[in-house]
Formats: C-alpha cells, structure tokens, sequence
C-alpha cells in the first residue's frame, strides 16, 4: 500500500533550498528584494499565497524563474484540495 505524499510548500522550498543554504533569514530576503519582512514570514509560514508579483521578485532574487514560484504554489493549493 503507497502512502500518500504531499508536495512541498513553497514556504518549505524556500526556506530549506534557498534561504537556509545562503544563510539568510527574513529580514535579508526583505531588504534584498524589497518585500515587507512580514510578506516573507508569512511566506514562509504558508499563510501568504505566491502570486506574480511575489514569484518575480523570488525569481529575480534567487536567480529562478517566477514560474517555478508559482508552479509550486499551484501544487500546494492542488495538494490542499484533495486533502
């Protein structure tokens, strides 16, 4: 029997696989992209949905392009419905 297996938040992504490894918290992705620290916590809590403007800015940032942003966005809500 398979277990089922969530995606990963896209708050988990970007705290695990971007923020954690460059060392960086909040308050340096706020300032860096111009995003309110409370955006990025709430990101980062998933509480904050990744829309276009957010994904462009990640992307900008972190070198990646916004449709890997909101790609994994469209999983989590996709993941959240059928939970």
């Amino acid at each position: 029997m398979m277990l089922p297996t969530h995606a990963p938040t896209p708050g988990s992504v970007l705290r695990d696989r971007f923020l954690a490894p460059l060392g960086l918290d909040a308050s340096h992705l706020a300032a860096a992209t111009g995003m309110s620290v409370g955006l990025i916590e709430g990101l980062l809590g998933n509480a904050v949905r990744i829309d276009d403007e957010i994904a462009a800015c990640l992307g900008d940032f972190l070198g990646t392009d916004a449709r890997f942003w909101t790609g994994l966005q469209s999983q989590a809500d996709r993941g959240l419905l059928s939970a």
